[in-house]
């Protein structure tokens, strides 16, 4: 046996200890008290990695803190890549009314039981979860039995969850705080002054296939490949921990000059400088349980060409940024999240050519789309504005633990 197989061997042992023992064990003792008015809150999570879930966890902090809450933060990151003050200033507490888990299922049974049991049950146990897919896999059904309540980003994913929660679920969109800006990309970038700009933020991390950036560069080929003004830029990290997919990427761009990957690791600031001068935002994504970059770059009026399936579609009704129509397919991925609901799970096939299409329209008529993109802006800022963290406690301090269901933000219906 190869040091490889063995490796792999382990991990799926552990995969599985940690879904048919380890999550039961959570569940039992679950307490089902009501949640106390003014409750103290822990937020745990990676506050200090550069993910979606880090970034979830840091945007949860800063909200309540900035509500007038008692908070205080539990830092379980695995590793050291990017600041955050207040993960130094609000330390861990061991005894709060209430903990926010923003762990997916699969990363919550280690640092539960690193808390220790009694702890864990010694606190209303909210989890913040952001899943893509139509269906959830059992260990995640499983895990909605040590949940006192959970959260989740868009109506999408809390319509999947709540299928099986026997807990409130609510739908609490991400508070995004837009960070200060550098201004300059183009000449970051080493680009025109009069440059078009079409961007894609993704990590390696997320599936590849999920994130489907080759996609992209098919409709940014298609639409733009022959215009000398015109560039596409993929920012992305860890593809020295992913050579398959860089070597995927690096095939799909062979003979485009115009076309070039940003894989080194870089700071928040520079993050949005991207999303907010790029000319265009371009996500062919196959499903999304909320969309952070998407929301990012509508936030900062950049117009936006979306997968119009899945957690996005809550953020702009269509007249408001570009969207790409689908097909539904059924789900193929080695990522382990996915892997085990191969051929049984569904989500989205956009339509590479009508995303060609809207990306020629933004190119274009570049005026409609910034009163486009600054018209979803406004939207999107209302919409967040309706249902926050504080909001989603106070309901729960209010009710108690109440019947299963989904708890919507007041706004305008749209499916999925």
């Amino acid at each position: 046996m190869t040091v490889a197989t063995f490796e792999e061997y382990a991990r799926r042992a552990y995969r599985s200890v940690r879904a048919q023992a380890l999550q039961p064990l959570l569940a039992t003792l679950r307490h089902g008290l009501p949640l106390r008015a003014g409750a103290s809150i822990e937020v745990v999570g990676h506050f200090h990695e550069a993910t979606g879930l880090g970034e979830s966890a840091r945007l949860c902090a800063v909200a309540l803190s900035e509500s007038g809450r008692r908070v205080a933060l539990r830092d379980v990151s695995r590793r050291h890549e990017l600041p955050f003050p207040l993960a130094e200033t609000l330390p861990a507490d061991p005894h709060p009314d209430c903990r926010i888990w923003h762990l997916n299922p699969p990363l919550l049974p280690p640092a539960a039981l690193q808390l220790g049991l009694k702890a864990f049950h010694g606190s209303f146990n909210i989890g913040y979860w952001a899943w893509e897919l139509d269906r959830l896999p059992p260990e995640w059904i499983r895990a909605t039995r040590a949940m006192d309540a959970i959260f989740a980003p868009s109506r999408f994913t809390a319509e999947v969850i709540a299928e099986h929660a026997p807990c409130p679920v609510q739908v609490v969109p991400h508070p995004i705080a837009l960070t200060q800006a550098p201004q300059g990309l183009r000449g970051r970038l080493d680009l025109p002054t009069d440059a078009f700009v079409t961007a894609l933020v993704f990590n390696c991390d997320s599936s590849f296939e999920r994130k489907n950036p080759l996609a992209a560069i098919a409709a940014f080929h298609a639409a733009l490949g022959e215009e000398e003004d015109a560039f596409l830029i993929l920012k992305t990290n860890r593809l020295r921990a992913a050579p398959e997919s860089l070597a995927r990427l690096a095939d799909a761009i062979a003979g485009h000059p115009r076309i070039r990957i940003e894989g080194e690791l870089w700071p928040a600031e520079e993050i949005a400088m991207v999303l907010g001068e790029a000319d265009a935002y371009l996500s062919l994504h196959r499903s999304e349980g909320f969309g952070l970059t998407i929301a990012e770059a509508l936030l900062r009026g950049t117009p936006v060409v979306a997968t119009a399936y899945s957690g996005n579609t809550d953020l702009a009704p269509p007249q408001l940024y570009y969207p790409v129509p689908a097909t539904q397919v059924a789900v193929a991925d080695p990522h382990p999240d996915f892997r085990a609901l191969a051929g049984t799970a569904h989500w989205a096939e956009p339509d590479v050519a009508a995303a060609s299409a809207q990306l020629r329209r933004i190119y274009d008529d570049r005026a409609s789309a910034k009163a486009r993109g600054q018209a979803a802006r406004h939207y999107l800022a209302t919409y967040l504005g309706h249902q926050t963290y504080a909001h989603a406690l106070h309901q729960l301090e209010a009710a108690g633990v109440i019947a299963r269901g989904v708890h919507e933000p007041d706004a305008p219906r749209r499916g999925r």
